[in-house]
């Protein structure tokens, strides 16, 4: 499946918004990583001194969680992510298994 047929099935136009809408539907904690990432970033904004650095840690954290999702949608949709794209897809998958 292309990205193209991932919009048609998710119903949406961008490809961000597919590969998210796929993730919440098809990756167990898809949705609540996404929605973790929603809830931080404003806090994130806010922040300063050692909260800023505790938030910016775990928003990393959620990124990498999330990079790691988009490369799952991509393999199984037969798209290359950015991350496929660059060469890097494995080093951050074995980083978020903590291989």
């Amino acid at each position: 499946m292309s990205i193209k047929e991932l919009k048609e099935k998710y119903g949406v136009r961008g490809s961000v918004g597919a590969v998210n809408a796929a993730i919440r539907a098809e990756i167990p904690g898809g949705a609540n990583v996404l929605d973790a990432l929603t809830a931080l970033h404003p806090a994130l904004r806010r922040s300063n001194g050692r909260t800023r650095r505790d938030l910016e840690a775990t928003f990393e954290r959620l990124q990498s969680a999330r990079a790691a999702m988009v490369d799952d949608v991509a393999r199984r949709y037969g798209f290359k992510s950015r991350l496929q794209a660059e060469g890097g897809a494995d080093d951050a998958s074995q980083a978020e298994r903590g291989a």
